[in-house]
């Protein structure tokens, strides 16, 4: 062979007229698996519009969560619904629960062996405040056993007040009062509450409260009488001096006094 046309030949190899088919065979294989996919992905989602197979038992599956959850919210809401608020006669017997039942009943029997024994319950004797629950502080309380004798005085003082028909169906609202209790009630400072010889009480609005001052003036002097009137309504007991007093603390405008007025708020300052 020439040297020309070994030269010619190994042209040929180096530029062929040809390339090879691969791009093109890429380039359909790219295209297939696009369109596959395509397909699969149709087929998914028309799967899931009409469920059918695994796509439905997850619908079903979460459809039954809802339901179960929702379920569960509404007996929650009737079980809140169904709920209310314990009762007076029920909150004081938590409160005898907690500790105070022994000494409850030894102040019961101090009291009647005071002769004492047509009392108020004792639930309103011991009722600490008209704010016990913005002040933080029990509703009720026993006081200290030091104060039992200036308790039984006021106690007794009351009963006979009932026994006259004065203070039927009226409840104590406010009794002994520790010093924090008293001050937040907006007390006086020197409040008999604070002694257990005090008590307030919600009159009802056809009370006769001039009946009331009749008994003040005969038994006042006698017994250590004091009563103050809050308001037309509302009204403090003590046995700590023969007086009276209205909204502003002065004789002048207690009810007891011919002429007096008086302003008809609820929850005034308590009394000396």
């Amino acid at each position: 062979m020439s040297r020309r046309g070994a030269r010619s030949r190994r042209t040929t190899h180096a530029a062929p007229d040809t390339y090879p088919t691969v791009p093109t065979v890429g380039a359909t294989r790219v295209a297939t698996a696009t369109s596959e996919l395509r397909r699969n992905r149709a087929a998914a989602v028309a799967t899931c519009v009409a469920p059918t197979g695994g796509c439905r038992e997850n619908v079903e599956g979460l459809s039954a969560r809802f339901v179960a959850a929702l379920l569960l919210s509404l007996l929650v809401a009737i079980a809140i619904a169904g709920c209310r608020a314990p009762s007076p006669a029920e909150r004081y017997e938590h409160w005898l629960a907690g500790g105070q039942r022994e000494r409850v009943a030894e102040y019961r029997g101090y009291l009647r062996a005071q002769g004492l024994a047509e009392l108020p319950p004792m639930q309103q004797i011991l009722r600490s405040g008209r704010r016990w629950r913005q002040c933080g502080a029990a509703e009720f309380a026993l006081p200290p056993k030091p104060m039992w004798p200036e308790t039984a005085r006021t106690l007794r003082l009351i009963a006979d007040l009932r026994a006259a028909g004065l203070l039927e169906g009226v409840e104590i609202a406010s009794g002994y009062r520790d010093a924090t209790l008293n001050r937040c009630e907006g007390g006086s400072s020197h409040s008999r509450h604070m002694s257990g010889g005090a008590y307030d009480f919600d009159l009802a609005r056809d009370a006769d409260t001039q009946a009331l001052c009749a008994f003040w003036r005969r038994r006042g002097p006698a017994s250590g009488f004091g009563l103050g009137f809050y308001d037309a309504h509302h009204l403090h007991i003590d046995t700590a001096g023969f007086r009276t007093w209205g909204e502003d603390y002065t004789y002048r405008t207690s009810q007891c006094v011919p002429g007096a007025r008086l302003k008809h708020d609820a929850n005034q300052p308590d009394a000396p």
